[in-house]
């Protein structure tokens, strides 16, 4: 594939704790599923530019270590 190993650990690390906000928004009752929906809809914001920048800075390591 075109990712290597360290981009795949990475985004299994940020996805895992998506889910568990996720899970959390899932469960939570009308008192606090306001204040849960707007944290991961936050995460969620930082989760897509840590994902597209870990996914980015792979190719260019990639690329500089192999000279293409």
């Amino acid at each position: 594939g075109m990712a290597s190993v360290v981009y795949g650990a990475i985004a299994t690390i940020l996805s895992v704790y998506f889910l568990k906000l996720a899970y959390s928004l899932f469960n939570a009752d009308a008192k606090t599923s306001d204040e849960k929906a707007m944290g991961l809809f936050k995460y969620s914001i930082l989760y897509l530019f840590l994902i597209f920048l870990s996914l980015g800075a792979d190719g260019a390591v990639k690329t500089f270590l192999t000279g293409l």
